[in-house]
């Protein structure tokens, strides 16, 4: 019997997360959202980078929450913003196997997941 667990990012259709490093496949919209967050995030102990959360990869994996309570929570605040932005919630099974938890998210190989469904951000982050 094969056991998943569920992974929750927020991330445009094409699969490009808020902190996106891409800028090329970045909107000016969502370039404009990335830097707001960023700006309020950098330097956080509550919004470690994967490079300062102990236990992450730094490469071939895309960072994700384990509840949707998480994404809330690191995103509060922003919720409309990422919705007018074109992000969303997307739902993902994967095996445990490729998961890494952090203290206050995880990353996963997103090659090796399934997608579930998308959810707006307004459902769940303020």
């Amino acid at each position: 019997m094969s056991t998943t667990t569920t992974v929750y990012r927020v991330e445009t259709r094409y699969g490009f997360g808020p902190y996106a490093g891409n800028y090329e496949f970045l909107t000016k919209t969502q370039l404009g959202l990335r830097n707001r967050i960023c700006d309020v995030h950098e330097g956080s102990d509550d919004h470690p980078g994967i490079r300062n959360d102990p236990g992450l990869p730094n490469e071939d994996y895309y960072c994700g929450f384990a509840e949707l309570e998480d994404a809330a929570a690191w995103f509060d605040g922003f919720g409309k913003a990422l919705r007018r932005a074109s992000f969303h919630i997307s739902i993902y099974e994967i095996d445990p196997r490729h998961v890494r938890q952090g203290r206050t998210q995880l990353c996963f190989r997103l090659a090796e997941a399934t997608f579930v469904r998308r959810i707006p951000t307004t459902e769940v982050i303020a």
